[in-house]
């Protein structure tokens, strides 16, 4: 059996930190290894905004027109007061030479990563599933990386490791990498639901008189849902906040 060449670049974790890495790497003809431990894509939405600025780097990695497509503009935001619902148009600005693209998306992170994967694909690579990075061992010359795979554990050596590999991140553990954040004092939960009654057309906040206050982006209130998608029957994103 021939051997296969040993990649350059080692990228653990297939998001889409990854896959941006990994298209950057694959159009610049520099040989890589894409695993992820998961058995297949993620398929919740988890992050929704698409910033200005990532969208200059999705058009410069040539994804922009089907990241596009997949999303759309952010709705209006719809508060529910003691009053009544109030309708509160997101602010936007022209596009300027310095900032083309001015108006942010709304894309599900699930449908992000689809387009990531197939522009990947255009380019003659794909993910590794179901594989687990498990080990590291690096010396001055590179790393070599241990990791479990469908058909046994493998040993593969490169000059880099990319750790994009999420908020329980094995790279950082092991090298032992500090990831300093603040604790918020809040319990959280998200989940991709299905709601009857509640329309596609606008971006859903309940809580309390603070709410009047609240942007999307920086929301404060004690209870929010959001919804998102060209039609009221696509999925609908929920979270609640509580002290």
């Amino acid at each position: 059996m021939p051997r296969t060449p040993e990649p350059e670049v080692i990228i653990s974790g297939a998001g889409a930190a990854g896959l941006t890495l990994a298209i950057d790497l694959a159009r610049r003809n520099v040989g890589f290894l894409l695993i992820d431990k998961a058995a297949g894509p993620f398929m919740g939405s988890r992050g929704k905004g698409i910033q200005p600025r990532s969208q200059e780097v999705f058009e410069d990695l040539g994804v922009i027109d089907r990241i596009v497509a997949s999303g759309g503009e952010y709705p209006v935001v719809r508060f529910y007061t003691d009053e009544g619902p109030v309708d509160r148009p997101f602010e936007r600005s022209g596009p300027t030479p310095a900032e083309p693209y001015h108006i942010p998306l709304l894309v599900p992170q699930f449908l992000t990563e689809r387009c990531l994967r197939e522009r990947l694909a255009e380019l003659g690579h794909a993910p590794l599933y179901g594989h687990e990075l498990t080990g590291i061992d690096q010396d001055d010359d590179g790393v070599s990386a241990r990791i479990a795979t469908p058909s046994g554990e493998r040993t593969v050596r490169a000059a880099y490791l990319v750790g994009a590999d999420g908020g329980s991140s094995f790279v950082r553990k092991s090298l032992d990498i500090g990831f300093p954040g603040k604790t918020l004092g809040v319990r959280a939960a998200v989940a991709d639901v299905r709601v009857d009654g509640v329309s596609a057309d606008a971006w859903h906040r309940w809580g309390r008189a603070r709410t009047r206050r609240c942007h999307c982006a920086r929301c404060t209130a004690r209870t929010c849902s959001s919804t998102w998608g060209r039609s009221p029957s696509t999925w609908t994103s929920t979270s609640r906040r509580r002290a």
